[in-house]
């Protein structure tokens, strides 16, 4: 016994029968040795070896055998000392006689059947690549050149191996080891082995980003050379037994896998795999090819609720929004050395998509879809050739794969991505969208309908019909969709999976745009045969446009919270404003601080021509809806407007050259405010200029100001007051968001012609001034001067609200002449009532006058309240006659009440009343009485007239 072992021995010695040295010999003569020790230190046992074994042999055991204990070991040693160890060592050939046998018990022993070796002499050192048996348990044997383990169990690489059998057969130079085992327990552990273990190069380290839960069952058989351990080989099967398994992190989770996987060194098969996917079944079959790659194919159904919870997917999932049902579909993975490459081929019937033409389709139709991506050769390019959506080019070696998309007959896609780092990076990539019958099926026509440049993503779009505003309305709602961070099958789920399945897809965007269409919605407005041009460089688009309502150049810079990739073709829109917000920005925008100038969004358009049609304007605009989606005063949706149209047509007036500059500032009061510096509208007959602001006003506030000023001015009951308020404020929502405040001056050159031109003499108001003028001859002649004020409104500043419109104007006109006008205008006064001011002012005379009354000048002050004109002192000097008026017309509801006082005999006195100054606070019934008293003559001549009753049929 000593600190090794302990037992007991007997044995016997004899020499040979025969003289000398040699087998049979006297000498070494024969030995019978029989042994049994009762414990033993495991890491010790090649100190007792025998000498005569192989050095090898010796040298194997001691680094093999780490840790452990041995018990129950019993030994022979019986024959001719001369044969000892009973084994050729060169060869493993056995003699006929001779016992060389030691068995032994082993417990919690630390077995590295590959050791590792230090470096000797010229000899390198060698780092086992093999994992350890721990805690082995079972029965070791050596018989002469035999090295036997026997029903033990261990652990390996986490995982507990039973039923392990095995050995040396022959512990001769080229000695091999053989272990067969077994194993059952969590799939996690069985690819940790396989990972950590020389068989995860046999499978291409297609396993080593792989993660599961489950069990398993593990059937192994190793064959290692020792002294060559590079030529080992392997066999075995692994049953998947309902667990989850991720291939990779970017790959997607396969749920309630079922398979048997047959593996050796070369490779491995799958065959009758099935899984969840997607939120259906798919069977998978596949393994190793012939070029080492790892090929599966699999065929299964896919639902729109699972495609809406597969997060590797990334903007799929919220795509997936606009999808419903479920359809049948074919999947081929392939595992290169290099990257995945995938191909997906589906009719999409049972699956309905909700989005807008060309991609709406029924789940009862075909849209056959196919999806792609090939690695291509390593290339070697510059680094920083950026694409324009921040992407850059590819560096040295970069690792690039091709992505190929082809959706029905109209869409076809080709993108050249760098997938060396975690995310792949789009590094070229070209886009078709075109009418049926000009695609031909088949991916080889990708390349021709969306061509590729050197760098960015262009794309060319030929259709028919194009509603952008349908397709905006579309990526807020899907952009806007929340999208589930649970998997499949329990939020638990092996890998947590991409977690940015939000990530932004600007790479896959286009930078340049060719358009081409029949018709085109973008903001709400109509374009007709328009063919576009659009690019995209460091957060501008810039689009050439032509179409039958305009025609020009347009830039859109997004600002600071504003996403770059929205809308490129909606900034053309016909009324050069900015895209509906998009709900993905919304919450940036909001958070966004308050930006200076050079930050601000900001629209810049040179137009040739710009016509605005009356079925356009009467449609809500989305610069209103950029208004109605402002919180607490953001103003962030508003953009800086730079605008010159050299044809501007309006309802199809063409009314000259147009131009407009704003922008969003902070106003003296520290508020956010959007500023007009300059609208001005030339006209050969006149030109307007005008400056103003349009401010968020706090709900409340505007709603308790909007009430208690038409509750001081109503005739209704305070009951009353509220509803119309508060129904008023419905049915224009922007009432409460803001208030526009205009300066504005008129320069008249010729109103008359002015006049004909607008052709509002007998037009209608609508609500804001919108409904359809009627034919009307010629009203005024001639008639220059100048009509200048302030006015202000709520609500949008794009639009008079007319039951909030107030302020105040002059008007100072001087020689021109009223012509007669229709019967039904009325007896004496037409429309010089304050109503119709900005569009249209005639007189009849006929029957007091001869046809057509010429003045030298009409000089007045006008006031607005919650959208009620007032006069006191509107006079009109001719030369046959002096006209004062006074008195109100309510704007909204085209009625008016006007006192109008005619002296047609003019004499010095007449003519002073048209220059006189009439105090409003006195009123002009107590001017006239004073002048009266003073020339009774001129009060017999007078005529007054009582004006009341709606616009159409006065009274």
């Amino acid at each position: 016994a000593n600190a090794d072992v302990q037992g007991e021995l007997t044995g016997t010695w004899a020499t040979g029968p025969g003289e000398g040295f040699g087998k049979g010999r006297r000498f070494p003569g024969a030995l019978e040795l029989n042994g049994k020790l009762s414990r033993g230190v495991a890491m010790r046992t090649a100190r007792y070896l025998p000498l005569g074994l192989p050095s090898n042999m010796r040298n194997y055991v001691a680094r093999a055998v780490q840790s452990g204990t041995l018990s129950a070991v019993s030994f022979r040693v019986a024959g001719d000392l001369w044969d000892f160890p009973y084994f050729e060592a060169a060869t493993g050939k056995l003699p006929q006689d001779g016992h060389l046998h030691v068995a032994a018990t082993l417990a919690d022993v630390n077995f590295a059947y590959v050791p590792s070796l230090p470096a000797s002499g010229n000899e390198p050192a060698f780092d086992s690549p093999w994992p350890a048996l721990s805690k082995v348990s079972g029965e070791l044997v050596f018989d002469r050149a035999t090295l036997e383990v026997r029903n033990a169990k261990a652990r390996w690489a986490g995982l507990d191996i039973t039923q392990v059998q095995g050995g040396i057969r022959s512990l001769a130079d080229r000695s091999v080891l053989v272990l067969d085992g077994q194993a059952r327990g969590p799939l996690a552990d069985m690819l940790r082995f396989v990972n950590t273990s020389p068989v995860g190069a046999w499978t291409g380290k297609a396993l080593a980003q792989s993660s599961a839960t489950g069990n398993a069952e593990l059937q192994l058989g190793l064959r290692i050379p020792l002294f060559d351990a590079s030529s080992s080989s392997v066999k075995g099967s692994l049953n998947l037994a309902a667990g989850d398994l991720r291939i990779r992190p970017d790959t997607p989770l396969l749920g309630a896998v079922k398979a048997r996987v047959d593996f050796t060194q070369k490779g491995f098969t799958v065959a009758g795999g099935s899984a969840r996917l997607w939120g259906g079944d798919v069977s998978v079959e596949g393994g190793t090819a012939a070029d080492g790659s790892l090929r599966f194919v699999g065929n299964g159904s896919v639902s729109a609720d699972g495609l809406r919870r597969a997060n590797e997917l990334g903007g799929v999932t919220r795509l997936a929004a606009a999808f419903g049902g479920q359809t049948n579909y074919r999947v081929a993975l392939g595992f290169t050395g290099r990257g995945l490459e995938v191909a997906v081929t589906s009719n999409l019937v049972g699956l309905s998509i909700d989005l807008p033409a060309p991609l709406r389709k029924t789940s009862e139709s075909v849209m056959s879809l196919r999806y792609q991506t090939v690695m291509l050769p390593e290339a070697v390019a510059p680094a920083g050739n950026s694409n324009g959506n921040g992407n850059t080019a590819a560096t040295a070696t970069a690792t690039r794969d091709q992505v190929r998309i082809e959706l029905g007959s109209a869409v076809r896609a080709q993108y050249v991505r760098d997938v060396s780092g975690e995310v792949p990076r789009v590094l070229r990539g070209g886009i078709s969208v075109v009418s049926s019958g000009v695609v031909s099926s088949g991916l080889e026509s990708a390349s021709a309908l969306a061509p590729m440049p050197p760098s960015g993503v262009s794309a060319n779009i030929n259709l028919p019909s194009i509603n952008l505003d349908a397709w905006d309305a579309a990526a807020s709602r899907l952009l806007g969709a929340g999208v589930s961070t649970e998997t499949e099958t329990d939020a638990a789920a092996p890998g947590p999976g991409p977690t940015n399945a939000s990530t932004p897809l600007n790479g896959y965007f286009p930078t340049s745009i060719a358009l081409r269409t029949s018709e085109l919605v973008a903001s709400s407005r109509r374009l007709n045969r328009v063919v576009a041009g659009v690019t995209q460089d460091d957060g501008v688009w810039r689009a050439n446009v032509d179409a039958e309502q305009l025609s020009g150049y347009v830039e859109y810079r997004a600002g600071s919270g504003t996403s770059t990739s929205t809308s490129a073709s909606t900034s053309a829109s016909p009324s050069a404003l900015p895209p509906t917000p998009r709900a993905a920005n919304a919450s940036a925008r909001r958070a966004a601080a308050p930006f200076d100038t050079k930050d601000e969004a900001k629209v810049f358009a040179r137009l040739t021509r710009l016509s605005l049609p009356r079925s356009e304007l009467d449609e809500p605009s989305s610069v209103q809806a950029a208004l109605l989606s402002n919180t607490g005063g953001a103003l962030t949706n508003v953009p800086a407007l730079d605008i010159v149209v050299d044809d501007f047509e309006l309802r199809g007036k063409h009314l000259g050259r147009l131009e407009v500059a704003a922008a969003n500032r902070l106003n003296t009061e520290g508020a956010r405010e959007w500023q007009l510096s300059r609208l001005v509208m030339t006209l050969p007959e006149a030109k307007l200029t005008a400056t103003g602001s349009w401010t968020p006003v706090n709900t409340a506030a505007a709603t308790a100001t909007a009430t208690a000023t038409a509750t001081a001015t109503a005739t209704a009951t305070a009951t009353a007051t509220a509803t119309a308020t508060a129904t008023a404020t419905a049915a224009n929502p922007l009432r409460a968001r803001g208030r526009m405040a205009l300066n504005f001056k008129l320069d008249l050159a010729d109103s008359g012609a002015l006049l004909e031109r607008l052709e509002t003499a007998a037009a209608k108001p609508s609500g804001p001034i919108s409904a359809a003028p009627k034919a009307q001859s010629k009203t005024l002649n001639g008639g220059k001067g100048v009509l200048a004020g302030q006015i202000a409104w709520l609500g949008s500043p794009l639009a008079l609200d007319i039951p909030s419109l107030s302020g105040q104007m002059n008007l100072s006109l001087e020689n021109g002449q009223f012509l007669k006008v229709d019967p039904g205008a009325g007896r004496l006064l037409s429309v010089l009532s304050l109503q119709s001011l900005p569009r249209r002012l005639s007189l009849d005379f006929r029957d007091v006058f001869q046809p057509g009354f010429a003045f030298d000048n009409l000089v007045g002050d006008v006031s607005v309240n919650q959208g009620v004109a007032r006069t006191n002192n509107l006079r009109l000097r001719g030369s046959l006659a002096a006209v004062l008026m006074e008195g109100s017309a309510d704007i909204a509801a085209e009625s008016q009440n006007l006192r109008v006082v005619v002296v047609p005999e003019v004499n010095a006195g007449t003519a002073s009343l048209a220059y006189a100054v009439i105090n409003p606070a006195m009123g002009l019934a107590t001017f006239l009485a004073q002048v009266f008293l003073r020339q009774p003559l001129m009060q017999a001549n007078t005529r007054e007239f009582q004006i009341s009753g709606s616009w159409s049929e006065p009274k």
